[in-house]
């Protein structure tokens, strides 16, 4: 699914290196309006939402770059408070994903907030989602928070555990 929405924060920007020029020569212009970044080469946190027409209006969207499917089955999407003062087990609250969740080749991956049970506090988008829960709330926290995409289910101890895909922090 692909979420289209303006009013969330994304990752994945192209960031070219600074380069020194030290000769008196001009540098020659690009030949190609091609970006000479490097291209990324797994599953990333493309979009995310931490509130909208209600504070549970939020989603995680995910983008796979590559030119093959990802089965995504065995994988998580983790979260940890911005006041957290750790990273740890006790800190983290996790979604696995479903047997059945595959991110097709250059396609979006919606994670989309189930809504309550009175039907008022939830995902609101057109967009529907691959994949819904009621496991985290992104909005929880105005001290932000960090997201994590994780290749395998067990909770992170660290932020830089090796098993870490893709990282937000906002």
């Amino acid at each position: 699914g692909s979420s289209g929405n303006s009013g969330g924060y994304t990752t994945g920007s192209n960031v070219l290196p600074a380069t020194q020029n030290n000769t008196e020569t001009p540098p020659i212009p690009p030949t190609s309006t091609t970006s000479t970044a490097s291209a990324v080469n797994h599953i990333v946190i493309s979009e995310i939402q931490v509130s909208g027409a209600d504070v549970g209006d939020e989603f995680i969207e995910l983008y796979n770059p590559t030119v093959n499917a990802v089965d995504m089955s065995g994988w998580s999407i983790q979260y940890v408070s911005g006041t957290a003062t750790e990273i740890s087990s006790s800190t983290v609250s996790k979604k696995n994903f479903l047997a059945t969740s595959t991110i097709s080749a250059k396609s979006f991956f919606l994670i989309a907030r189930n809504k309550n049970a009175s039907g008022t506090d939830g995902y609101t988008g057109t967009a529907p989602a691959d994949m819904s829960h009621r496991t985290l709330s992104l909005s929880g926290n105005s001290s932000g928070a960090k997201i994590f995409l994780v290749s395998n289910q067990d909770e992170i101890d660290s932020g830089s555990d090796l098993d870490i895909v893709d990282m937000l922090d906002y």
